[in-house]
């Protein structure tokens, strides 16, 4: 089994506490790729997502969900887990996998962004 946790965010960098962070957690199986969001405050957790893999890979809902996370401004966290090792044998969920990493991370670098502009306002 692999679980490899993706930490994006330096929390002293961003200067934020763990109940600003959501972790977004994969589970990857053949066709599908499970996600859930585990907000760490009691509140209810957003949905979970599949990403169906056996075809061209649809982003889009995943992509509104981050909109949501940018509202209430939470950075994230993630990891990966690949249970079968099927990260090892397929060349596609490789793909999908960097892809959902360069989108987390952009994602983190619009808050951090947002956070530093917001501070920039606060102190003139």
């Amino acid at each position: 089994m692999i679980n490899v946790l993706e930490n994006t965010t330096s929390k002293n960098f961003y200067n934020l506490k763990i109940m600003d962070t959501i972790i977004i957690k994969h589970i990857i199986d053949e066709e599908i790729i499970k996600i859930s969001f585990d907000t760490q405050d009691g509140s209810l957790s957003f949905p979970s997502l599949e990403l169906d893999i056996k075809t061209d890979i649809d982003f889009n809902d995943l992509l509104l969900k981050l909109s949501e996370f940018i509202e209430i401004k939470k950075s994230i966290e993630f990891e990966f887990n690949d249970g079968k090792d099927l990260l090892k044998a397929s060349s596609k969920l490789n793909l999908v996998k960097m892809t959902l990493e360069e989108i987390y991370t952009s994602y983190n670098n619009q808050i951090h962004q947002e956070l530093e502009n917001t501070r920039s306002i606060e102190l003139s």
